[in-house]
């Protein structure tokens, strides 16, 4: 019987053949995945035999590799032969690092874990300054003075996933011995090896440190509602957990489209109201601020002076107020109030209402100066109506009582007249928003009746001047008597007669004359009549004037003379 074949051994040589590698030493430790992998950590480590007279820059091909598993404990600064931190039997034997050259592995901290020399007494400490500047370039070959005092030449590389770096160091007092050559060929190969050992915990992240992160940003863009594009992976975790993330970013994607409408159309109802809207909460700061009561407000503070801020602080006006007592009460009382008032710092009349809420408090208020000063109008209209239409009625009856006719007709007839002459004036109030009349208007509508037909004209000259309202219809009496007596007696009583009218400011005062010619001689009357007498009364009593008639053989002459404020030069100024 043949005799059974020699086991396979564990280690194999590999053969001097296959791509060219680069030196390398591959320290890494996962310390940070460890309740990803279970008991135990792995570490690996490949060494290379540096081929004798060969320079220390040039490739070379692999000669070993090996291969150990490494306790947890490593990670907690233990060490597996009982020295604290010391490194692991098999990864000392596996280093094999040559006399008088040192290794350590240190923490995302720079705390030092594990190390081949004198662990009991540096295991736990924080690196060196020099060495914990350098380690954040990733890897490299600094010069440096070790714990021990001694200047060293060290070679690091850090893990850019887990933070943890592998150091390998030797002082230069053993660089200078005869070896140097040797010496010089394993610095290449530390320093080689580390800056590959980064290379080989980058692929390992790949496989799970990218996915993960990948899922780490898809779910932070959740928030936006965008919905996470994440390719498949080998890990069944990651891509079951990448399906729950796109599920739940198309929900929150769906509410926040109804919460955009939502808020659109609440927003739309906000500005759509007249009322200023403001929000207050429990410390009376602003918190809300609708664009109407931004533009009411505007005056006073711009809108990022109010907002966040107490209403003592935004709008101090408001304090001590009749608007400050209603709010204040409101919150006191938990029920709604309202009022309106007078705000003098702009100027306006508000309608505000207070709303008593759990955080605070809803106030509305409604610029109603408008609608007062209308009201104000409205007042102030029918109080004068009022006053015009007693003074009219006293006007009417003292027409009536001071009229005299020899029969009805003429008492008829004389009424009648003096009636319209009131109703023309009163007209001519009217189309001026009972402001004044105008001189010109004002003889020319007295005049206007008496020039229809006849062959009777008259002439009207004089600078623009304004007739106060309050004796617009005494002076359209006057010109109506006059002219009624022209009529009777005087130039418009024949053909080819004339009445001129022609003011002129004197003093101060306005001097108003009327010429009378083309008609017969002027005598002075028999007795003395209503509209002589009227005349007199009103341009004496109700014009602070005075009047002088003389009967010529041309014709009457009158002058007229009225004070100020009655009448007033410049022409009339009527808003529109």
């Amino acid at each position: 019987m043949a005799a059974p074949a020699a086991p396979e051994p564990t280690e194999t040589v590999l053969p001097r053949r296959g791509a060219p590698l680069r030196l390398f030493l591959f320290l890494v430790v996962l310390a940070a995945v460890a309740p990803l992998v279970g008991a135990g950590l792995f570490l690996s480590a490949s060494f290379v035999d540096l081929e004798r007279g060969r320079s220390v820059d040039r490739v070379a091909e692999i000669a070993y590799a090996l291969s150990l598993a490494v306790d947890r404990d490593l990670s907690r600064g233990r060490s597996f032969d009982g020295a604290p931190g010391g490194l692991p039997p098999g990864l000392a034997a596996a280093v094999d690092l040559p006399e008088g050259w040192f290794a350590s592995v240190i923490d995302d901290r720079t705390i030092i874990r594990a190390r081949s020399h004198r662990p009991e007494d540096f295991v736990g400490t924080p690196a060196g300054p020099v060495l914990r500047a350098h380690l954040q370039r990733g890897r490299g070959v600094v010069e440096t003075t070790d714990l021990e005092g001694r200047p060293s030449v060290t070679a690091f590389a850090r893990s850019p996933e887990s933070g943890w770096a592998s150091v390998v160091w030797v002082p230069k007092a053993v660089l200078d011995a005869p070896s140097r050559r040797l010496i010089g060929g394993g610095v290449a190969v530390a320093a080689l090896g580390l800056a590959l050992s980064a290379a080989a915990a980058f692929l390992a992240a790949a496989l799970i440190a990218r996915p993960t992160r990948r899922a780490a940003i898809a779910a932070a863009g959740l928030g936006t509602g965008e919905i996470p594009e994440m390719p498949p992976t080998r890990i069944r975790e990651i891509n079951l957990l990448a399906g729950a993330l796109r599920r739940a970013a198309t929900t929150v994607a769906a509410r926040e489209r109804e919460l955009k409408a939502s808020t659109e159309r609440a927003t739309r109802v906000i500005e759509s109201i007249q009322d200023g809207f403001m929000v207050l909460d429990a410390r009376w700061r602003v918190t809300f601020l609708s664009p109407r009561a931004e533009a009411i407000l505007a005056p006073l503070r711009r809108r990022e002076r109010i907002l966040g801020r107490t209403v003592r602080a935004a709008l101090p006006e408001a304090i001590r107020t009749p608007f400050a007592e209603s709010a204040l009460r409101a919150a006191r009382s938990g029920a709604m109030t309202a009022m309106e008032g007078y705000f003098a710092p702009l100027d306006a009349w508000f309608d505000m209402r207070a709303y008593p809420a759990q955080e605070g408090l809803t106030i509305l208020f409604l610029d109603i100066t408008e609608r007062k000063r209308g009201e104000e109008r409205q007042r102030l209209l029918m109080r004068e109506l009022d006053h015009r239409a007693k003074n009219a009625l006293n006007v009417v009856q003292s027409v009536v009582q001071l009229t005299r006719a020899e029969t009805i007709e003429d008492f008829t007839a004389a009424v009648r007249g003096r009636v319209e002459a009131l109703a023309r004036t009163h007209a001519l109030l009217a189309d001026n928003a009972w402001l004044g009349a105008d001189l010109e208007a004002l003889v020319a509508a007295g005049l206007a009746p008496f020039l229809v037909g006849g062959g009777v004209s008259a002439t009207i000259e004089g600078p623009r001047t304004t007739v106060a309202p309050e004796v617009v219809q005494s002076l359209g009496m006057i010109v109506h008597e006059l002219a009624t007596n022209a009529g009777k007696y005087g130039a418009f009583s024949r053909p080819g007669g004339c009445v001129a009218v022609s003011w002129t400011w004197r003093d101060g005062a306005l001097s108003l004359a009327w010429r009378e010619s083309g008609g017969p001689e002027a005598r002075p009357p028999e007795r003395g009549g209503f509209g002589t007498a009227m005349i007199r009364r009103i341009v004496e009593t109700q014009l602070g004037g005075t009047f002088v008639c003389r009967w010529a053989k041309a014709g009457l002459a009158c002058d007229i003379t009225v004070a100020r404020p009655f009448v007033a030069p410049g022409a009339m100024r009527i808003p529109a």
